[in-house]
């Protein structure tokens, strides 16, 4: 079979189980809202943009943090907020050389509404840091997953801390290769979740057809990932339809129960309060 002859079947099963009805409802679980975003969308605006998308569910960032309580607050079935360590984009330097952080997000998980912790950006040279021993401990305590912008070093170190604790990995770790997921998903097989986020053009060959490594290295751990918007700029709100669009294609070239567990089955039994 041609690959032109293969495109054309894809888009057209596509574009039958659009009209369907079928086309998979998504489960974000690595989007952002600052105070940029919300100088241009409202929280109405941004849950009319989720209705748009076929966005069931969106595991939101605030920055400040207080930003992903707002959205909470309007559309409580929507939106799961996680307690972000900035105030501003410059916090991602230094976070973890701040020794007043682990107060305040005690403070602020001691208020409330939280479903977890991160994105934090950590390297391994900073991996021993005192406060992100901290963070950890309580992510630990509160039993809450740690969302982890980081090299394998960092999640290694997470996890020697504490065992028990569950990890978010964005955006397929720092080498998002399918050999070195594919470690890391080995090496931690309980507690480590992955999400696929601004990785998708990866995933795709020349042609859009999936690439076969990357089609096995989801078949295989279909319980360990999770799809990724990440609208980590206003322009990524703005061009939202361009990113579920790229996510829904490469997820159509997937047999249906995979993609569904990627898509938002996954997301729906980590977060099972969150879930319809």
């Amino acid at each position: 079979m041609s690959r032109a002859f293969l495109l054309v079947l894809l888009s057209t099963a596509w574009t039958a189980s659009a009209l369907a009805g079928t086309t998979p409802s998504l489960f974000d679980v690595h989007s952002h809202y600052t105070t940029a975003d919300a100088e241009r969308f409202s929280p109405e605006q941004i849950v009319a943009i989720l209705d748009r998308e076929g966005i069931e569910r969106m595991l939101i960032i605030g920055e400040p943090a207080q930003r992903a309580l707002e959205l909470r607050e309007l559309a409580p079935d929507r939106f799961i907020p996680l307690l972000g360590l900035y105030t501003s984009y410059r916090d991602k330097a230094d976070w973890a050389l701040d020794p007043t952080l682990p107060e305040r997000l005690r403070t602020a998980l001691a208020g409330g509404g939280y479903a977890g912790i991160g994105e934090l950006h950590l390297f391994r040279p900073m991996r021993k840091s005192p406060v992100f021993r901290e963070v950890v401990g309580m992510a630990r305590e509160h039993r809450m997953p740690l969302l982890i912008h980081g090299d394998p070093a960092v999640v290694d170190q997470a996890f020697e801390w504490a065992p028990e604790l569950t990890v978010l990995w964005a955006h397929l770790g720092t080498d998002p290769r399918p050999v070195a997921v594919r470690r890391m998903l080995e090496r931690h097989p309980q507690r480590l979740y992955v999400d696929t986020s601004v990785r998708d053009e990866r995933f795709l060959d020349e042609h859009g057809v999936l690439k076969a490594e990357w089609r096995d290295l989801f078949i295989d751990h279909a319980d360990r990932l999770m799809i990724g918007i990440d609208t980590f700029s206003t322009s990524r709100w703005e061009e939202i339809d361009k990113v579920t669009a790229r996510i829904r294609g490469w997820l159509a070239q997937l047999p249906p129960e995979v993609a569904a567990k990627l898509a938002h089955g996954n997301a729906r039994r980590l977060f099972p309060a969150a879930a319809p």
